[in-house]
């Protein structure tokens, strides 16, 4: 084929492997159709919903596997794979459960999905180096005050109007599931990784507020004042240090 016609073809072939009409496409086969285009697509379509199940666990646990069929196949035929790599496949699914008519009774849902997400993109983040507390020591305590610290690629700090982590949680990983009063209110959440295994956990309002303007590239001395604002009666400098130990930061080359 010439270069026109391969673009033409490969064209007609990805509308058909995403389930989209592809007109032209019995015009580039020996045998129109070929029934094997059939059974690749419909290898795609599957490997793109097995995905999805296996990136966000907690959301297929909470709907049912058929219901989260269902939901992924919807979220497939609107979003296909880009990639031959399926790895992170299912950016914007959070968004597109908001919107999903028939999850509407379970307001949480899109924040479930993005914590799903967040745990899978704190496992395939770049595996650069984590500050570590012989990094600040030698600058003493005066020096800390003034120094900033970046996110590590594997750390996310989230909100939610809902106790959506609680939730999360006890689906993602107990045997038995906890009931959780949606009364219980908003939650923050801290996901990271350490020594290869990705970490999450429930924040304080002082310890977000200290967490988010860190990441937003606020001075410790300015995060902490914000965050003692908000929690009169912690002591964000300990937090910093417990941060630090976990590896939340990014050390920064010199």
């Amino acid at each position: 084929m010439s270069d026109t016609a391969d673009i033409g073809f490969y064209t007609a072939f990805a509308a058909m492997v995403a389930g989209r009409d592809a007109p032209d496409l019995p015009a580039f086969l020996a045998d129109s159709p070929a029934p094997g285009l059939a059974v690749y697509r419909n290898n795609v379509a599957r490997g793109a919903v097995e995905t999805l199940a296996s990136a966000y666990p907690a959301v297929q646990r909470l709907v049912g596997e058929r219901f989260f069929a269902a939901m992924a196949g919807a979220f497939r035929d609107v979003q296909p794979p880009r990639s031959p790599v399926l790895a992170l496949y299912g950016d914007g699914f959070d968004s597109f459960i908001e919107q999903f008519e028939p999850a509407n009774s379970l307001p949480y849902l899109p924040d479930i999905a993005r914590l799903d997400r967040a745990w899978l993109l704190a496992h395939h983040a770049p595996d650069r180096p984590a500050l570590e507390m012989r990094d600040i020591t030698a600058a003493g305590n005066r020096a800390l005050a003034g120094l900033r610290f970046g996110p590590h690629p594997a750390s996310q700090i989230l909100a939610f109007d809902l106790p959506a982590y609680s939730i999360w949680r006890t689906n993602r990983e107990d045997r038995q599931v906890s009931r959780i009063r949606l009364a219980d209110g908003a939650e923050t959440a801290l996901v990271w990784r350490q020594s290869g295994e990705v970490r999450h956990r429930k924040t304080s309002a002082g310890e977000h507020v200290l967490v988010n303007a860190l990441f937003s590239g606020a001075a410790v001395e300015e995060a902490c004042v914000a965050a003692h604002a908000i929690a009169p009666g912690s002591d964000p400098v300990s937090t910093v240090f417990t941060l630090i130990r976990a590896g939340v930061f990014e050390r920064k080359s010199s």
